[in-house]
């Protein structure tokens, strides 16, 4: 997923590229990083570093005043925190996903598990199980559709307790429903 970090407005904050090569190297010490020369590009530098849950790559944005990143978003997480202690709290900088799903500021006292949760809409699901066939008994109709099936076993996936779908279906087996 592709995340930015930037000022809400442009400001006269510019992130040099040199002094910030040598924050990620000191930071980072396997850290791979490219300058871009081309200046079509909207990136004037370039790294990729292996983090803890996969790569992450990243790039300064040429008016230094932006990065965007590209990882998993509590690696991306981790990033932003440690880049907002080096930018001076005067400026303010935001963090968000590039659908602009979601935000959030960066202060000085944001935890990566603040960033986290803003990003996480669901919880993360195991695999998917094998399907298995139920039918859902209720006095003396079956709800044998796959259709109705396939709806029941979500409600279940999400959380829905056994006995509220129950309820559900005794109060749908009393409406003057075809069957």
């Amino acid at each position: 997923m592709n995340y930015l970090i930037s000022t809400p407005k442009p400001t006269d904050l510019i992130i040099e590229p040199t002094p910030f090569t040598h924050h990620l190297k000191a930071k980072w010490q396997s850290i791979d990083i490219h300058t871009l020369n081309d200046p079509e590009r909207v990136y004037q530098l370039k790294w990729i570093s292996q983090m803890e849950n996969g790569n992450l790559e990243g790039m300064l944005q040429r008016t230094g005043q932006g990065i965007a990143l590209d990882g998993d978003v509590r690696d991306c997480a981790k990033f932003a925190v440690w880049f907002r202690s080096l930018v001076e709290s005067q400026y303010p900088l935001f963090f968000y996903d590039q659908a602009y799903s979601a935000d959030i500021e960066l202060r000085e006292g944001t935890l990566e598990n603040d960033i986290v949760k803003c990003f996480m809409f669901t919880p993360i699901e195991q695999s998917p199980q094998p399907p298995q066939i139920e039918t859902v008994l209720t006095g003396m109709t079956f709800f044998n559709n796959p259709t109705i099936q396939f709806f029941i076993d979500s409600l279940k996936r999400h959380g829905v307790d056994k006995t509220l779908i129950a309820k559900a279906i005794e109060e749908t087996r009393h409406q003057s429903l075809p069957v």
